[in-house]
């Protein structure tokens, strides 16, 4: 787990979790907020001096190819 401090302002929870993990995955954002209690009531821009603890990054999988058949 990581620990971030918030040193600019206009961030969102969003952003930081982009910036931190290069992946704009949803599921980081939501657990980034279970592990940090009330950071919701904070709003939505993040005051500066705030500090975020950061879940694991999920392993990378290899993007899934469908497959596509034309005759059976």
């Amino acid at each position: 787990m990581a620990r971030v401090k918030v040193t600019r302002e206009g961030m969102t929870v969003d952003l930081i979790v982009f910036r931190h993990f290069g992946n704009p995955d949803t599921r980081l954002v939501e657990l980034t907020y279970e592990l940090n209690r009330g950071l919701a009531d904070l709003g939505t821009i993040v005051p500066v001096g705030t500090e975020i603890d950061l879940p694991e990054a999920p392993p990378s999988s290899p993007p899934r190819r469908e497959t596509v058949r034309l005759w059976d």
